[in-house]
C-alpha cells in the first residue's frame, strides 16, 4: 500500500514538472505575428468567416484578446476605469474585475494586449501602471507604477509597450534616466536589474527577445537609440542611436530589420547585422523605399520577404529581406493596415475595418475572402488580431469577434 502511495505521488508530481506552462502573449508565440495554427481555411465564403460568438460591452480600447485552452482575456475600458474581463469559449463571461483608471486623453482605452503566463496576467496600461492578476479569478497579485517607482515618464499617446517575460524574469520600460529598462520578478514584482540604457524616454514599440552565442538578450527602442540589453544581468550590449517611428524589429539569424528608421537626411528601413557574438551590430542595407510612416508596426516575415503597412502610399509593401528591394505593393485604401499570417497566407485588416485573407506569389497578391467589420463608437480598427484552435479573434472598439477559420 504504501509502495503504491509513493508511485502516485511521484506520477503526480513528474505530471505537475513536465506539464509545459501555457503562455499567451502579444502577435503570437514569438511575438512576429506569425500563428502555428494548421487546417484552416484557404478561401472564405462570399461574406466572409461564420461568426461564432461576440461581446459588445468592452468600451473603449485597443487590447487584443489572450486566448488559452480554457479562456479568452481581454481588457475592458468603461468610463476611464480598466477591466480584466474572461471569456468562455462559448463566449460566456467567467469574471470581470476592476483594475482602474486608463489613459484617456487621445484614442481613449487600453493600449497592451494582457500576457498570460500560466495562471497569472500582466498588463501595462497607458498611465504606465503594471498588474499583476490571477488569471484564474482576475485578482491583482502585485501592481508597480512605472512613474512613481522608477522614475519614468510618459508620452503623447501614453504608454503602448507590450510586456515580455522570459523564465521568472518580466521586461519593462520606464523610459527614466537610472531606471530606463528594468527587469522585474514576474511572481513578487521585486527590482532584479535596472538599466540606465541613454536616459531615452520609452518609446511607442514593444521588445523582442534574441538569442545570440548561448546568451540572451531584449532589443528595444528608447528615446533616439536601439538598445540589446542581456537578459541575465541588465548589461549593454549595444546601442544604435536612431530616431524611428513606431517600429516593431524583426530578428532571423544574425540581422535585424528595424522600419521607420529616421536620419538627418533620409527616412526609410534598415537592416542591422549583429556580430557572432552578440556585442556590435553594423548596417547591411538601408531602403528609401519604405519612407512609409509604419505609425503601428507588425510587420511579418515569411519566405525571405518583409510584407508591411505604407501609410503613405495607402498600400501593403513586399520587399526582399536580403536587399531591401521592392518585390511588390497591394493597394487598400487605408493608411494603416495590421497583418498576421498563418498556414503561409495574410491576414490583412485596415484601419477602415476591411479584413481580407491574402496569398502572395510569384504572380503578385491575390484576395482569398474579405468582409467588414462592423459596430463600435470609434473608426479605429487597428487592435491585433489573434488565431487559436481555427479560430479568429477580432477586437473593436467595444467589440470582440470570434470567426470559425477552420476547415470542417
Amino acid at each position: 500500500m504504501r509502495n503504491i502511495i509513493l508511485i502516485s505521488l511521484v506520477l503526480a508530481l513528474f505530471t505537475q514538472c513536465t506539464k509545459k506552462t501555457e503562455i499567451s502573449q502579444w502577435r503570437g508565440p514569438n511575438r512576429d505575428g506569425i500563428y502555428p495554427e494548421t487546417n484552416l481555411l484557404k478561401e472564405w465564403p462570399e461574406n466572409g468567416p461564420e461568426l461564432i460568438w461576440k461581446y459588445d460591452e468592452l468600451g473603449n480600447g485597443y487590447s487584443s484578446a489572450a486566448v488559452l485552452s480554457d479562456k479568452v482575456i481581454t481588457i475592458a475600458t468603461i468610463d476611464s476605469i480598466n477591466y480584466v474581463i474572461a471569456f468562455d469559449h462559448k463566449g460566456s463571461v467567467l469574471y470581470k474585475k476592476e483594475l482602474g483608471k486608463e489613459w484617456m486623453i487621445n484614442f481613449p482605452g487600453a493600449r497592451s494586449t494582457p500576457l498570460i503566463y500560466g495562471n497569472m496576467g500582466y498588463f501595462l496600461n497607458g498611465l504606465g501602471k503594471l498588474y499583476c492578476f490571477n488569471a484564474d479569478n482576475g485578482e491583482i497579485i502585485w501592481l508597480k507604477d512605472l512613474f512613481s517607482d522608477f522614475d519614468g515618464e510618459n508620452k503623447k499617446f501614453g504608454i503602448t509597450e507590450n510586456l515580455l517575460i522570459d523564465d521568472d524574469k518580466l521586461f519593462c520600460t520606464p523610459g527614466g534616466k537610472e531606471d530606463n529598462i528594468i527587469a522585474l520578478n514576474r511572481h513578487t514584482g521585486e527590482l532584479i536589474w535596472k538599466r540606465e540604457g541613454n536616459g531615452g524616454a520609452s518609446h511607442y514599440a514593444s521588445p523582442i527577445l534574441v538569442e545570440i552565442a548561448e546568451e540572451k538578450y531584449i532589443i528595444t527602442i528608447v528615446g533616439s537609440s536601439i538598445l540589446s540589453v542581456n537578459t541575465t544581468n541588465g548589461n549593454l550590449a549595444w546601442e544604435y542611436n536612431v530616431r524611428a517611428g513606431n517600429p516593431l524589429p524583426i530578428y532571423k539569424d544574425g540581422y535585424l530589420f528595424i522600419i521607420d528608421f529616421i536620419t538627418e537626411e533620409n527616412r526609410g528601413a534598415i537592416m542591422l547585422k549583429i556580430a557572432d557574438d552578440g556585442k556590435s551590430v553594423s548596417k547591411e542595407w538601408f531602403s528609401e523605399y519604405l519612407n512609409v510612416n509604419m505609425m503601428i508596426g507588425g510587420e511579418i516575415l515569411m519566405d525571405n520577404k518583409i510584407f508591411g503597412s505604407n501609410a503613405k502610399k495607402k498600400s501593403i509593401f513586399c520587399i526582399d529581406w536580403n536587399t531591401g528591394a521592392p518585390i511588390d505593393s497591394l493597394e487598400t485604401n487605408s493608411f494603416i493596415t495590421t497583418l498576421i499570417a498563418a498556414e503561409g497566407l495574410l491576414y490583412s485588416y485596415t484601419f477602415g475595418g476591411d479584413f481580407s485573407l491574402l496569398q502572395h506569389n510569384e504572380n503578385g497578391f491575390k484576395t482569398l475572402g474579405s468582409f467588414s467589420v462592423e459596430g463600435g463608437i470609434e473608426r479605429q480598427h487597428c487592435s491585433q488580431p489573434v488565431i487559436h484552435n481555427g479560430r479568429l479573434y477580432i477586437r473593436h472598439d467595444n467589440s470582440l469577434f470570434v470567426y470559425n477559420i477552420a476547415k470542417t
